[in-house]
């Protein structure tokens, strides 16, 4: 209860703190190119480091991957609400970044799915609640310019709060249950 509680707050306080504001709505072509390089390249090596080991490094690996696609796909949907509201339906389905969304959510869904059955729950579940909202913050302070607050005291909440996000992901996974005794399980 205490690690929930932890890692909740850490997360409620991260998000807080941070607090992204400003920026453009349109991203230029070449920060999507090196965003889209680097989700597929992080996305990638978490997946492959999910493709052999122990279950929890599997399950870890998977949910690493599908955490850092489904913060693709926010923003994804961002820029795609964006161009649906600017340009209409018609435009929305020449535009690329709608058949990108429909990758990426194939590839993270399958992904979570991967996690899930690779290895235990207390190892996937956090990674996928952490990960998604640091990556997505990332690329919207990257493709949109968003920035956060840059106040001493601010900054200083902020690492704080990513300690504790750290902290209670590695708790987390220790604590529970790793594997299931199939000779003890009840059905």
């Amino acid at each position: 209860m205490e690690l929930t509680a932890l890692l909740c707050g850490s997360l409620g306080l991260f998000l807080l703190a941070a607090d992204p504001h400003g920026g453009r709505s349109t991203p230029t072509t070449a920060g999507w190119v090196l965003a889209l390089l680097g989700v597929a390249g992080g996305a990638t090596v978490a997946a492959l480091l999910g493709c052999r080991g122990t279950p929890g490094r599997r399950a870890a690996g998977y949910a690493v991957s599908a955490a850092i696609l489904a913060a693709l796909e926010a923003a994804l949907i961002k820029s795609t609400a964006h161009e649906l509201s600017v340009s209409g339906l018609l435009a929305l389905l020449d535009d690329w970044q709608v058949y990108a969304l429909v990758v990426s959510g194939t590839a993270s869904g399958l992904l979570v799915q991967a996690a899930l059955h690779a290895g235990p729950l207390t190892v996937s579940q956090p990674l996928l609640v952490v990960v998604n909202p640091i990556v997505s913050i990332g690329l919207s302070i990257w493709l949109f310019g968003e920035h956060l607050h840059g106040s001493p005291a601010t900054t200083a909440l902020t690492v704080c709060a990513l300690a504790g996000l750290v902290v209670g992901v590695v708790a987390l996974t220790r604590t529970g249950p790793h594997a299931l005794d199939i000779r003890t399980a009840q059905i």
